[in-house]
């Protein structure tokens, strides 16, 4: 499965919807500072096991984008941490599955919906400081 996944993630761009309601997304954290402000989108890492997702423009909750995302039961995570590093293009990182959680819209001036994809497992901590995930400490 994995081998068939990492070849069609290369033909599309951003975001995937699939007829049985599961939808890929390939998400970058950190944006180039001279793209335009309304593609710097809100994608972080609320915690280990909650990653908030912002969708593609021209998504409300009313039409045929936003309904694809309240219908998706399964969603498949690609992280990267920025575009490029050192002149190379960063891979993504096959994060794994979640559902969809608080869908609302967000204040992008071109019509996006802010999305909390609660993860089936959390990060592990070796991908903590790329992926700018702060756990609070854990009290005795």
């Amino acid at each position: 499965m994995m081998m068939t996944l990492q070849k069609s993630i290369r033909y599309f761009k951003g975001t995937k919807f699939e007829s049985d309601h599961t939808t890929y997304i390939l998400a970058g954290l950190k944006k180039d500072l001279d793209a335009d402000h309304h593609l710097n989108y809100k994608d972080k890492f609320l915690s280990d096991s909650i990653f908030q997702w912002e969708s593609e423009t021209n998504a409300t909750l009313s039409n045929a984008t936003g309904q694809k995302i309240m219908k998706t039961k399964t969603a498949h995570l690609f992280i990267r941490k920025k575009d490029r590093e050192d002149s190379l293009t960063l891979p993504y990182i096959y994060i794994g599955t979640g559902t969809f959680q608080d869908i609302r819209p967000s204040s992008n001036r071109k019509r996006t919906l802010l999305v909390n994809i609660h993860l089936d497992h959390q990060i592990p901590e070796t991908l903590h400081h790329d992926f700018q995930i702060e756990v609070a400490e854990k009290t005795p």
